[in-house]
């Protein structure tokens, strides 16, 4: 089976899971169909939980939106100078195969 990971701090037996902590059913005391509840309502999920600041002020989902905005606007960014710089490679190759006029 996968590792899954809280989602949510979950109280248990012996104390509490923090969000982000490796969790099973044997480690929460719960039985079968009290695992697949927290799966089902995502307590518990297979996907690794965010590494976020904890002055962060928001749901994992925007944290992990927020990363992915900052990816993209890095990426969109050097493809900007790659354009740029193509456009000057270009209008300089363009400068010198120009014919000249030999009048």
């Amino acid at each position: 089976m996968a590792t899954m990971y809280a989602w949510t701090d979950i109280k248990h037996a012996d104390g509490v899971v923090k969000a982000g902590e490796s969790v099973t059913a044997k480690k929460l005391g719960v039985d079968d169909d009290e695992w697949d509840q927290l799966c089902d309502s995502k307590a518990v999920r297979a996907a690794k939980y965010p590494d976020m600041p904890a002055d962060f002020m928001g749901s994992p989902l925007e944290y992990v939106q927020k990363q992915i905005n900052e990816q993209l606007k890095v990426a969109e960014d050097a493809l900007s100078d790659d354009d740029a710089m193509l456009q000057s490679v270009q209008e300089a190759e363009a400068s010198t195969s120009e014919p000249e006029d030999n009048e």
